[in-house]
Order: structure tokens, then C-alpha cells, then sequence
């Protein structure tokens, strides 16, 4: 633990060790004038999670792909995905606040429930791409 001092009066502590907080594990937790922010594992997760769906889109949209419906449907769930993503780390920070703005906190809630009942969706219409695809091909290549 390392103490900074600011002015005079604020003293910041930075505890760089994994500290068991009520609900998750927190990895850098800050005390300013004896308020604790802490910034919990599953930010960092979701940032990285962001980059690299970011990664799989650069790559898959760069390149030429058949336009068959399994393609097209994936695509939309890569999409959705990255949306989802973006939705979650905001309702990270957002969703605490509920007893401040709740208008908003619920919207975003509601709003990431939808996209994960929209990716839920389109990754069984996927399946079943799949599976119409392997039944034609089965039919045309073992007849």
C-alpha cells in the first residue's frame, strides 16, 4: 500500500492486490477523503471482450464471404454481439445508480435484456441454418 499525499488534507491509497469485497473480487480500489470507488474484474473483461469482437469484425467483414443465409444470420449475431458488449459495460457503470437515475438504469437494463433475448434468437435460427444445410448435403452427397 503507497499513500500520495494531494494538498495537505487528501490522502489517496492505491492497493494494487486483489482485495474480497462483499460481491466480487475488486483489483484497484481508491480512497478519497474515505470514499471507495473500486473497479471490479468484470470491467476489465468486458473491455477486452469489446476488443476483441472488434477484432473478429475487422476480420471477418474484410474479407469476401458467400452470402449463403448461415453467413448472413451469423454476421447479424456478430453484430449484436459487439452491441451487446457496449450495452453491458455501460449498464456497469449505469446500473448501480439506480436509486439516482433510475429512468435511466432501467432503460439500459431492459434494453440489454432485449439484446440478449434478439442474440438468443438469431444463434437458433443459426442452428437450424446449420442443420437444414448438413440434411441437404447428406441427401445430395449419400444418395
Amino acid at each position: 500500500m503507497e499513500n500520495i499525499k494531494l494538498g495537505e488534507e487528501k490522502i489517496v491509497s492505491f492497493l494494487f492486490f486483489v482485495l474480497k469485497n462483499k460481491k466480487n473480487f475488486c483489483i484497484l480500489t481508491i480512497d478519497v477523503d474515505k470514499e471507495w470507488i473500486c473497479v471490479y474484474t468484470g470491467v476489465f473483461f468486458l473491455i477486452e471482450a469489446i476488443f476483441y469482437s472488434v477484432l473478429l469484425m475487422c476480420v471477418y467483414f474484410s474479407k469476401k464471404v458467400f452470402m449463403i443465409r448461415e453467413n448472413k444470420v451469423y454476421s447479424i449475431l456478430v453484430v449484436i454481439s459487439f452491441f451487446e458488449l457496449l450495452i453491458e459495460l455501460i449498464l456497469d457503470f449505469v446500473g448501480p445508480m439506480y436509486k439516482i437515475i433510475p429512468q435511466v438504469s432501467y432503460f439500459f437494463a431492459k434494453f440489454y435484456c432485449f439484446c440478449i433475448e434478439l442474440w438468443l434468437t438469431f444463434f437458433v435460427s443459426y442452428i437450424v441454418c446449420i442443420i437444414k444445410y448438413e440434411e441437404k448435403r447428406k441427401v445430395y452427397f449419400y444418395s
